[in-house]
This record gives C-alpha cells, sequence and structure tokens, in this order.
C-alpha cells in the first residue's frame, strides 16, 4: 500500500542461460486481462497481469555452469502487473524461482517499450545498459531481496512515461529476461507445495488481443491507473537463518468469549463513522523521526488499527515473515521471523482500549501469492497459529504467545490472484468456529475489479473493504467526475450484488498527507464549494447517494496524519464521534 518469441523451448532456455543473455524474452501470456473503453485520451486507464510461466522442469534440465566451483545459473519466471495511465505505465514485478536450488542472487534484463523512458525504481539496482539507446536496463538485488527460494518470490519494480507526443493508447509489452544464480550447497529438498507443472507449449507470438474472460461473478467493469501506492516496506534486519522443521498444518481454534471492542467496531461501521489507521512503515514526513510505538496512536481518534506488513507469504521455514520498520528487527533464533515482544505488549495495551488491532497481508512491495491448494492451506494455518487464534506451538508467534490479533486485512498489490477465493473461505472458516470475533477486511484499489485480488472478491467474507481512492485515476481527487463516480458505483454494486457478507461496508482510503502517497492523490479536510475534492465533501456525497454501504474512512498512515495538523482528528469530526 502502501509507498508489486515464438522459440523452440529447447532455444528459449539456452538463451537464457547464456553467459550474455539475450534482452528479448518471450513474449509472457497475460493470465488476467481487464480493459476500460476510454472516455477520452485523458481519461484512459487500464490494468493488465501477466505470467512468463518458466517451469521447475525447464529451470532444472537447463541448469548452466557458472565457471564457479558449484555454482550453476538458470531462467526464472517473471509475473508482472502493468498499471496503466495516458502518458505512462508503473510495472510491478514478482521475480520467482521456478527451480529447486535456493537463488543466491539474480539479474534482471529488461526492455522497455518503444518510447518509454524510466522514470523511478525500487527494490533494486538499475543501471542502463551502454548501447541500449536507453531501452534496456539490467537491475541486481537489493542488499535485503537478493536470495529466494524454491517456488517463492521477490519484488522489484519502476516506472515509466512516454515520449512527448507518445500515448499508452498502443503500448507495447515490456520484456525481461530473469538469470539465476545458486550453488550446491544452496539446494534444498523440494518443498510438497511446488507444484509439477507440464513443460510450456511454444508461446504465442505476440499478446494475445482477446482478455481472459473473469470470474462469472464478477463483473467485467472499468479497471485504472496504479501508482505503487506508497512507501515500500522498510529494510528487513539482515538475520541468519537456518532450516527449521517445518511446522504442523494443524490447526487448533482457541476459544474464548467476543471481545468487548466488537459491538462499537460494528455499529461505528454501520453508522458510518469507522476510522482505520495503518501503522508499522515509519512513513517519512518532511525532518520528522521515526514513528512512535502502536499505543500512542491508540489513545487518539482511531477505532481500527491496521499493522503492516506481513511481506512475505513463504519465508525458508515456510511460514510468514513480517516487516516492520525501524519497530523491530530481532528475529527468533535460527529463524527469519522477527520476534517483537514489545510490539505485543503495546498491541494488548491498545485492546484494552477497546481497539480493533488487524494485520495487514501484503504491501505495496512484497512477496506474496499461492503456487498450490497445498500452499494455500501452509498459508492458512501459519496465518493463523502466528497471529490469530491457533495454538500450535511449533509456530513461532512474533508478538507473543497470549497476544492474539482481531483479524487480517488483505493487501495484495503483486502477483497472481490464484487462489485467494480458496484461502478466504478457509480462514474465516477458523475464525468463525474459534468462539470469538475475528475481523477480515481488505484494501483493494479503487478501479473495479482489483485484479490482484478478483478471485477474493468472488468468494470471501469481508466484514468491510479499505478501498484505496488514491494514487489511481478513479482516487478522491477526481471528485466528483465520472472516473470517480463509475468507480464508487462499481464497488456500491458490488456490495449490493456479489459480496458474500450482505453487511459489507465500504471506506474512503485517502492518504493522511502529502507525502504518504502521491501528492496530486492528498485532498485537504475541508475546501470552498460543494464540488472540490475534499475529505468533507467527499464524505458528504456518500452519505447522500450511497449511505446504506458508507462505512467510514481509512488513512494511510499514522505518523503522517499526526504531523500533518492531526489529520485523523479532523476526519474524526467530520464523521461524527
Amino acid at each position: 500500500m502502501q509507498f508489486t518469441t515464438t522459440l523452440l523451448l529447447l532455444a528459449l532456455c539456452a538463451t537464457y542461460a547464456s553467459a550474455a543473455p539475450s534482452f528479448r524474452s518471450p513474449f509472457a501470456r497475460p493470465f488476467a486481462r481487464f480493459f476500460a473503453a476510454p472516455e477520452s485520451a485523458t481519461n484512459r486507464w487500464e490494468s493488465r497481469v501477466y505470467r512468463q510461466g518458466i517451469t521447475r522442469e525447464v529451470a532444472m534440465n537447463f541448469l548452466q555452469p557458472t565457471g564457479l566451483a558449484g555454482q550453476s545459473t538458470w531462467t526464472g519466471s517473471v509475473d508482472f502487473t502493468l498499471k496503466i495511465w495516458d502518458t505512462g505505465f508503473c510495472t510491478h514485478i514478482q521475480l520467482v524461482n521456478p527451480a529447486t536450488i535456493v537463488s543466491s542472487t539474480w539479474t534482471l534484463h529488461i526492455t522497455l517499450p518503444t518510447g518509454a523512458n524510466l522514470v523511478n525504481s525500487w527494490s533494486g539496482d538499475y543501471t542502463e545498459d551502454a548501447d541500449g539507446d536507453g531501452q534496456t536496463y539490467t537491475v541486481t538485488p537489493a542488499e535485503w531481496n537478493d536470495k529466494i527460494v524454491p517456488g517463492s518470490s521477490k519484488t522489484t519494480g519502476f516506472c515509466a512515461d512516454m515520449d512527448d507526443g507518445l500515448t499508452t493508447a498502443n503500448l507495447e509489452t515490456p520484456e525481461f529476461a530473469l538469470q539465476m544464480v545458486g550453488g550446491s550447497s544452496d539446494s534444498v529438498s523440494t518443498p510438497s507445495e511446488i507444484p509439477v507443472d507440464t513443460p510450456v507449449a511454444v508461446p504465442t507470438p505476440s499478446v494475445p488481443s482477446t482478455p481472459v474472460a473473469a470470474p462469472a461473478t464478477t463483473p467485467t467493469a472499468a479497471p485504472a491507473t496504479q501508482i505503487d501506492n506508497g512507501p515500500s516496506v522498510g529494510t528487513p534486519p539482515t538475520t541468519t537463518s537456518t532450516p527449521r522443521t517445518t511446522p504442523s498444518a494443524v490447526a487448533t481454534p482457541v476459544t474464548g468469549p467476543t471481545p468487548g471492542n466488537t459491538a462499537t467496531a460494528l455499529a461505528k461501521l454501520k453508522a458510518g463513522k469507522l476510522l482505520v489507521g495503518y501503522w508499522g512503515q515509519n512513513t517519512p514526513f518532511g525532518t520528522s523521526g521515526d514513528e512512535l510505538e502502536i499505543d500512542d496512536y491508540c489513545n487518539g481518534p482511531y477505532d481500527v488499527i491496521n499493522v503492516a506488513f506481513a511481506n512475505v507469504f513463504r519465508n525458508t521455514e515456510n511460514t510468514i515473515d513480517i516487516n516492520l520498520s525501524s519497530h523491530c528487527g530481532e528475529a527468533f533464533p535460527g529463524s527469519t521471523v522477527l520476534s517483537c515482544p514489545q510490539v505485543g505488549t503495546a498491541i494488548k495495551k491498545c485492546q484494552a482500549l477497546g481497539k480493533v488491532v488487524i494485520l495487514s497481508l501484503g504491501g505495496g512491495l512484497a512477496s506474496v501469492g499461492f503456487t498450490d491448494a497445498a500452499d494455500i492451506d501452509r498459508f492458512t494455518n501459519a496465518l493463523w497459529n502466528m497471529f490469530l487464534g491457533g495454538t500450535d506451538a511449533t509456530f513461532d508467534r512474533p508478538f507473543g504467545k497470549d497476544v492474539v490479533l482481531d483479524g487480517f486485512d488483505l493487501d495484495v498489490e503483486g502477483g497472481s490472484d490464484y487462489g485467494y477465493d480458496i484461502f478466504m473461505p478457509k480462514i474465516t472458516s477458523l475464525m468463525n468456529a474459534s468462539g470469538r470475533k475475528f475481523y477480515a477486511t481488505a484494501a483493494p484499489q479503487c478501479f473495479f475489479p482489483d485484479v490482484l485480488q478478483n478471485t477474493a472478491y468472488a468468494k470471501g467474507y469481508f466484514d468491510w473493504l479499505n478501498i484505496q481512492w488514491y494514487n489511481n485515476a478513479c482516487g478522491n481527487s477526481a471528485f466528483p467526475t465520472s472516473a470517480w463516480s463509475d468507480a464508487v458505483t462499481f464497488w456500491y454494486n458490488w456490495a449490493n450484488t456479489v459480496s458474500v457478507n450482505p453487511n459489507v461496508g465500504l471506506l474512503v482510503g485517502a492518504p493522511a498527507s502529502i507525502s504518504a502517497a502521491s501528492a496530486s492523490s492528498y485532498v485537504p479536510l475541508t475546501a470552498a464549494g460543494a464540488t472540490t475534492p475534499s475529505i468533507a465533501n467527499i464524505v458528504k456525497a456518500w452519505k447522500t447517494s450511497y449511505s446504506a454501504r458508507f462505512g467510514g474512512v481509512m488513512l494511510w498512515e499514522v505518523k503522517t496524519a499526526a504531523l500533518n495538523g492531526d489529520y485523523a482528528t479532523g476526519v474524526r469530526n467530520i464523521l461524527g464521534a
């Protein structure tokens, strides 16, 4: 959130594995594509998701020696999402290791579309190639995302704009070639979660013009633009990881009374007065210092605090890693899982004050997604036993054994939407059987459908959605144009016709300062004129036309809200106590 060629198969792999790999990868195959019918050349927004689909067999059958003892190189797979607007695009890239060997480092070669110019990048060192005329780049890892275990992924990404006079109306697809390197000392047994795929057929020589159909329950309505919606997660600490025994997949619910904050949260949601804030990523704000601890924000106007983020869905121990920026840096012995008992103590203080504390899954830069049904079960049980109501002692609990969070927030901003329709019923079944109330929420982009979580909204039960009305052409700053109102109508219709929960609430997500997201996404609390973008005017419009679903406001994030003239208290005054 927050600030993701037609060649024979033999020739394809040989090209990738060569010492000087070609910068031309095969055309990626889109596995989910949704297109808007643009109203005009200046109101075109679109999201496309692609997958190369390099299989384990391809990676392992064409291992090549690097010249160093015990070292080999192989072809990695690239999943990527294009978020496109009229004059530019951002690319959120998942670097997937399909082999059975740990990749100790990687190199990504990128060819930009004709007329595109790199503007910025994240989670990697981008170097323009000397003979590439500004169109080709070589990317090497940042210090913290070099190692990729089998079947898992790490992220990088970039944004680009088009030459003067050019638009993205006929945008070519960027091309990628991912080279991974590892050695015999990095070998691991093949996790059962990694599927044995059928080798890829000869790729189609061009991107298909026919979109892949969305699930039958999902309208194929207009998507929109996404720019990476907030700062990246803080740099993870350097830890020493020793493989550990995979925890048991038994998910034992914890029983107990429904917490006293439940009625308050749901009552405020129904009244359109719920205020949610994200905490944990220490977003820069001028020359300010570090973000305060979570309990320092629980005496304020928030009803719900989302802890950001659980950003790695599968670590080397087949469990889940979290990243809390400067708030926590020490891991459990022999593990990559952070041990944050001081955060846990602060969370309990918040809960004692009646605040709901939820774990946000994913974020703008994360290693997310599922490989198959077994991987979904693994993740579900890890989430339940590490953070929620499970009691399996083989799982480390980052916030302490006696700290039970109040639910989860699904903020997937990269990879595929595969499996979320399976995950959601599984985790909500565990929550419902536990004897206490847990909340299931999500943070989709404002364009509809959000292709990165599309399957979740078809079959998942959500108490409310923290919709990100920022960094998008349909965001708050577009109020009250059709770009904004059409997106509101799409989500309103989803709530009335598709949502599993008939009482689901929709929140207006907003950046709490100009530094919390793109500066153009920020809107003030109030403004002169009823049609000027402001929180007060937008809330009034929701209450006037969509009151049955309006649940309140979500802010990214609490630190910048506090430093921006106590923006959250201003929002509380608009919503009412």
